[in-house]
């Protein structure tokens, strides 16, 4: 699976590294190829999905300013210019795709 995410993000140009001199496997695994907490990624699907900052908060029963910390995590983490980047990049990766099951 981490392998298959990897060569997603790869193919989507995010410039995720794979190989490291003390580690066997990919990096990526987990959740969202262990990138990004599984808070930050709801964020991020909740602001895909059109929603306020302080709507997700009320969503995910936070406050606003965790809510604006876990976006900006997940710029930073997928290397994202801006979040309607980071949205780009989530949707061409699957990242954003709802779960199944």
């Amino acid at each position: 699976m981490a392998e298959e995410l990897a060569d997603r993000l790869r193919d989507a140009d995010i410039g995720v590294e794979t190989e490291h001199r003390h580690i066997d496997r990919p990096i990526l695994s987990g959740v969202a190829g262990g990138l990004l907490t599984g808070h930050e990624l709801a964020a991020l699907r909740l602001f895909a999905r059109g929603r306020r900052q302080v709507e997700i908060a009320e969503a995910l029963r936070i406050s606003p300013e965790t809510v604006g910390r876990l976006l900006y995590r997940a710029r930073v983490v997928l290397r994202a210019r801006t979040l309607a980047h980071a949205v780009a990049l989530g949707g061409e990766s699957g990242l954003l795709e709802r779960p199944r099951g």
